[in-house]
Order: structure tokens, then sequence, then C-alpha cells
């Protein structure tokens, strides 16, 4: 979402959240494009609202919401915030809304205060792998992550994101974490500078190695997610999260 609203020229980096209000017609636009390219799930443009404040914050989430309602299943997305709050904000509460909450491109410890919170929806846990691809970026090793995710009762878990030229690193991860867990594993890596059909086939091996759910992070688009459904073909199901 993010990178794609970043392409359009619609909205400044560290405004993205606010095009939910500023500007509803392009963020619509982003879910449709990957909706009509076979996604079944939406993700919020929320990465960034943590550091919003009041009482805009509440306003961006339901409409946020709102806007990914109409092209799927709809997970809210928490990116990472520093310092984290004492209580849950305003927004949290927006969050029953959803059909899932996707804590998105964490590394670690940072999630501890946010997992105190109330469970408004099934929590979905997704890492930022370093260009290693054995450690999360805050040095957290796969073994970990499993069990991080195990003692803290997430509905899924996986890895989201990633670096040009590192496109390995995702399906290599998705098995170990495989093997160290059977809980859900939701993989979402970057595109990593690949085109469409060269990303498909790294995500279609992350499905092979182990990945339930499957999607794309920054700088996948819906030719991406398109080229991905092509290779999937009979094999794509509809999978929930509880």
């Amino acid at each position: 979402m993010g990178s794609m609203l970043l392409a359009a020229g619609v909205v400044r980096p560290d405004r993205l959240h606010r095009a939910c209000l500023e500007n509803p017609v392009a963020v619509e636009e982003v879910h449709r494009g990957h909706a009509e390219s076979g996604a079944r799930v939406a993700t919020t443009n929320t990465f960034l609202l943590a550091g919003e404040r009041e009482p805009l914050a509440s306003e961006i989430m339901a409409r946020a919401i709102s806007l990914a309602r109409r092209h799927g299943e709809v997970w809210a997305s928490v990116g990472p915030a520093s310092p984290a709050p004492n209580s849950p904000p305003a927004w949290w509460g927006r969050l029953e809304e959803a059909d899932a909450i996707l804590f998105e491109t964490w590394s670690g410890s940072d999630l501890l205060p946010w997992l105190s919170f109330p469970r408004l929806a099934p929590i979905i846990l997704n890492f930022c792998l370093g260009k290693c691809g054995t450690r999360t970026l805050g040095g957290w090793t796969i073994s970990e992550v499993a069990r991080f995710a195990h003692e803290h009762a997430a509905a899924a878990v996986g890895f989201n994101c990633g670096w040009d030229g590192h496109a390995e690193v995702h399906p290599r991860a998705v098995g170990w974490l495989r093997r160290a867990t059977s809980l859900p594993i939701v993989a979402r890596p970057a595109s990593c500078g690949l085109a469409p059909d060269e990303w498909a086939g790294m995500a279609l091996r992350c499905v092979e190695a182990g990945a339930t759910h499957i999607g794309g992070c920054c700088g996948a688009t819906p030719g991406h997610i398109k080229a991905l459904f092509g290779l999937l073909g009979p094999r794509v199901a509809t999978h929930g999260l509880s």
C-alpha cells in the first residue's frame, strides 16, 4: 500500500496513513487493484498510525477498515512504534471491526507492550528479517520467533518485507519456521527488485516451504499478485484464522 501510494505521488512518506482521509480514492484504488488480481485479504493503510495524534488516529483507523472491507477479509496493520504506549491508544478499540490484527515489520521485544492490550481480533505476528535471513532485525533467531508466537497465543506467525538482491531469504526462513511451529505461516516478501514473474516464483517457493498465507510487501504490485495466482492455480484456498 505505502509504496504504491508513494509511486502515485499522492501523499508524503510521513503521512501515508492520512491518505485514508485526504485521498481515499487512491487508497481504494490500491485495494481494488489487488483484489482484481486475486487477493483475498486487504491490509489496512495504517502502518504508521501508531504515532498519530487523537482524535485523528481513531478516525483514520475507522476509515481504513471501511475502505479495506469493500475488497476482502480485513487485516488491520499495526507497524512498529517507539516509545510503546503504557495503555491501549484510543484507536485500539476500532480493531474489533477487523478480521485480524497484523503486527508487521517488528523485530522482537518491541512487540511485548502491545501484546498486553485486549485481544479484539486474532493476532498475526510478522517479523522483519535481517539480510542474513537467520535472525530478525532485533536479533531473534527463527526458533525464538516461533516460541514467542506460541507463548503469546498468536493465530499465525511469519515474515514480511526484505531487500533487493535477497529474494531467497524468505523461502529459506519459512522452511526453518515451519520446522519450528505448527501455526499458520504468513509470508509477505517485498518485491526484492524482482519482476512479477520472478517474484511469483520466489513466493511460490515460500508456499512450498510451508507458508499457508502468501502476499506481498514493499514494491509488490497487483501485477506481482496476479503472477503468483497464475502459478498457484487450483491450490488457492481461503484460509481463516482463529
